[in-house]
């Protein structure tokens, strides 16, 4: 039976209530010509394989990667993709065929069975990544056990591929020029990469949770509507999906509400295990979610930001109810010099934040901070560790653009 899910978690976020000791090994792994890096959280069962978006890499995850490892206890591997993080690809080759997604499946699988992960295997995968799921769930159905998607394309980009081959061309000369292979190689080889993942499938018999946004990542009407009708599509032909609506989030969903994509790995992973160790899964998702609910406790912290131009009124917005619950115009930051602008707020934890010139066509780049999927992710702080936040603002992005 077709089940569509609509949440909306109001939960004040916690993860320092379930640190996790569980070892970590980050590691570089030698794939013929180039190397791929690794970080891995130990632990015992069926291991979990996340996939970033396009140009992330796996420090993505870090934020819900401790609580899922200690509600499962299993390991956790996360990895950058050829040319991002610290990923290196070969750039002596240039057949841009020979780094396309099939290549970059092989390395995996290579690599998955070099570290001893290569028997059966949860996938987790967001946005552009949700390809890499498909392409691997297809080529080893009887290995993957279950898949959460997290707002991916599914077949979005099918309709539009005109447009997208259009908007990656314009950069390439520039990815080769700064070296920026990994999306050079990305942006080349995308039409094919397209029509490849339109003919191919996730297996019928895998279970699969697919979450999307709701809050659109698009202001073109038909791009928004397409969106949700990818998703639902999807949901209709998938004998084995689940449909959840996360409510008030944005396109990197656990970002805004990170418990909502805990409990639902949690879940699902609990869901391919049997007996005593179904049951402590379960045990421990509930031990998470009533904790986490419960946890309120807020920091007073002063944000001070170095704006580009000293005309800048200076809008801070964010994922609570003190940073206006991502009203663009909802606080002002005080002008205390030309250039600084500061504000003390009362937070809590974890924070998630933006700033803008009043409204989402003007949105900041904030230095040393970089766009995922071509967006702007939100900036993370921990208010527990310190009572002043600082950041400097290199210029404004113009999403109309």
């Amino acid at each position: 039976m077709k089940v569509k899910i609509v949440l909306f978690l109001i939960s004040y976020q916690f993860f320092s209530l379930f640190s996790s000791s569980a070892q970590t090994l980050d590691t570089i792994i030698d794939v013929n010509s180039h190397k791929l890096h690794f970080n891995i959280i130990k632990g015992k069962g069926i291991p979990i394989l996340f996939e970033t978006g396009s140009g992330g890499d796996c420090n993505v995850w870090n934020s819900i990667l401790k609580p899922i490892s200690k509600i499962t206890g299993t390991t956790l591997i996360t990895y950058d993709r050829a040319g991002f993080g610290q990923s290196t690809i070969n750039e002596k080759d240039t057949i841009i065929s020979n780094h396309g997604i099939i290549s970059e499946i092989k390395d995996l699988e290579f690599t998955l069975k070099k570290l001893g992960y290569d028997k059966e295997i949860m996938l987790v995968s967001h946005s552009y990544g949700g390809y890499y799921s498909t392409l691997y769930s297809d080529r080893h159905p009887k290995l993957v056990k279950s898949i959460v998607l997290i707002d991916v394309n599914h077949n979005f980009m099918e309709k539009f591929i005109d447009d997208v081959w259009k908007q990656n061309k314009e950069h390439l000369a520039q990815w080769q020029i700064e070296k920026a292979f990994g999306w050079y190689y990305l942006g080349a080889n995308i039409r094919e990469t397209i029509n490849l993942m339109s003919k191919l499938k996730i297996p019928e018999k895998i279970p699969v949770t697919d979450i999307i946004n709701g809050i659109p990542i698009f202001e073109e009407v038909e791009k928004i509507e397409y969106w949700k009708k990818s998703h639902e599509e999807f949901l209709k032909n998938h004998p084995k999906s689940i449909g959840i609506t996360a409510n008030e989030c944005r396109h990197i969903i656990w970002e805004d509400n990170p418990n909502l994509v805990i409990i639902a790995i949690a879940k699902s992973y609990a869901e391919i295990l049997n007996g005593q160790e179904k049951i402590s899964v379960y045990d421990n998702a509930l031990k998470y979610s009533l904790e986490s609910l419960n946890y309120k406790k807020t920091y007073e912290v002063t944000i001070r930001v170095t704006v580009p131009n000293d005309t800048d009124d200076l809008f801070i917005t964010g994922n609570q109810e003190s940073l206006a619950k991502w009203n663009p115009k909802g606080v002002l930051l005080q002008k205390v010099s030309e250039n600084i602008r500061e504000i003390k707020l009362k937070l809590t934890n974890p924070t998630e934040l933006k700033f803008t010139l009043g409204n989402w066509e003007k949105e900041a780049i904030i230095k040393g901070l970089s766009a995922i999927d071509g967006r702007i992710p939100n900036i993370k702080i921990d208010v527990e560790k310190s009572d002043l936040f600082e950041f400097e603002i290199t210029e404004w992005i113009d999403n109309n653009e």
